[in-house]
């Protein structure tokens, strides 16, 4: 049975580069996921690809130039830092272990149903525009008699640059979405839960990923779907979710608080656990020790989880939306230390560093929060302003539990 492996590499580069280093960047990416072509240039094996230097000399390569332009950008440059978003890379062949590369060059997409490769930008990165543009857009409705947070996909690697990359194998799936079967893979979400059924109709979200309450277990109604049990993430394979409607089954995780006390310390040698636990080995000092400030005193890893988001959500640290844009290391020192206002990429992104500083194997959930509702029809309203991050913490016995550090969003 062959299976579909789609590769999103995420590359940032910090500070600005030069626009003739960019278009190397533009080479590489072709070298990964299809035949080499000019930027600029309109063929029929390449969409066309610009580059233009809007405003404060930001750098931006756009592919696609009929659609919306954050929706096909191959190398973004926000303030600061160039983003390349070498994009998800489809490969049908008999199942073995994941590779990097295809073994050829890889054919662009001729249309939406069928790619061979995909183009997207990580939805952690489109935060920030979601966010400033305050357009209240409608992007989908739930009917649901659960409301909850709902989940597009997760980060796993922090790096000099921030969160990422994205690097999954999805697996063509038909309604049931199985267990990770991965060596080395975590155990599915073994803890209680709740079954949450959800009904989506997505309007205007733009995006690969289809929404879900994490975890999902089925989804009904559409077809054509990719399965990443590592990030608990479901894509199309049409240019965008944009028009589906579908049904999902999902096992909510509901561990009550003395429960998630008697979870055990993990082993931060199990191979399962190590890469949640990474960070660089020249991170700044003083984060651990601000971690291990927090936590002191603490001893059962559910406490220390919850001492970290009592700290972000206290007096010290306010929401802003207006503070520059990165993710990098130097931009979460300057977070925790100096300026202490950000939105819920920082919170997030921040909550996500002090726990595996203290040993808490953590990541970073992107998705929306519940929107308003339900109007007279049960429907709840999701919209760009819901755009939202969250970290999760993995729990022996139990699984991976949310957590709220944001002081505007309620308590996990």
């Amino acid at each position: 049975m062959s299976d579909v492996e789609f590769r999103a590499l995420f590359t940032r580069f910090d500070p600005p580069v030069e626009p003739e280093f960019v278009e190397q960047l533009l080479a590489e990416i072709d070298h990964v996921i299809g035949p080499p072509g000019q930027a600029g240039a309109v063929s029929a094996e390449r969409e066309p690809v610009y580059l233009i230097e809007p405003p404060e000399h930001e750098i931006v390569a756009v592919a696609r130039p009929q659609a919306p332009k954050r929706r096909a950008i191959a190398v973004l440059a926000a303030v600061g830092a160039v983003i390349v978003v070498a994009v998800a890379v489809a490969v049908t062949r008999p199942s073995t272990p994941p590779r990097t590369k295809p073994a050829a060059p890889a054919q662009r997409p001729s249309g939406s149903a069928s790619p061979s490769s995909r183009e997207t930008v990580s939805p952690f990165v489109e935060l920030n525009a979601r966010l400033h543009q305050q357009s209240h857009q409608e992007v989908f409705t739930v009917q649901t008699a659960h409301p909850t947070y709902y989940r597009l996909t997760s980060l796993s690697t922090f790096g000099a640059t921030g969160w990422g990359p994205i690097d999954d194998t999805f697996s063509p799936v038909d309604s049931n979405l199985p267990a990770d079967t991965a060596p080395n893979a975590l155990p599915t979400d073994p803890g209680p839960s709740t079954t949450v059924t959800a009904t989506f109709h997505i309007s205007a979200l733009q995006e690969l990923w289809l929404p879900v309450p994490y975890r999902p277990v089925r989804v009904t109604g559409v077809g054509g779907l990719g399965w990443s049990a590592a990030t608990g993430s479901v894509i199309t394979n049409k240019a965008t979710s944009n028009g589906l409607m579908y049904t999902v089954t999902s096992q909510v995780p509901d561990a009550t608080p003395a429960q998630l006390r008697t979870s055990p310390k993990v082993d931060p040698s199990d191979p399962a656990i190590h890469g949640y636990l990474e960070l660089p080995n020249n991170i700044d000092p003083r984060v651990a020790a601000l971690a291990a400030r927090i936590v002191s005193g603490v001893q059962n890893p559910y406490d220390k989880a919850l001492a970290i988001q009592n700290y972000l959500r206290s007096p010290l640290f306010h929401y802003d939306l207006n503070v520059p844009a990165g993710q990098s290391q130097s931009a979460l020192v300057d977070f925790l230390f100096h300026t202490r206002a950000g939105f819920c990429q920082q919170f997030a992104g921040a909550y996500a560093v002090l726990a595996r500083a203290v040993g808490l194997p953590t990541r970073v959930a992107v998705g929306f929060t519940e929107g308003y509702g339900p109007d007279a029809q049960g429907y709840y309203h999701v919209t760009d302003a819901d755009a939202h991050a969250w970290p999760e913490v993995w729990f022996s016995g139990v699984g991976w539990v949310a957590f709220e550090p944001t002081p505007r969003f309620g308590n996990s």
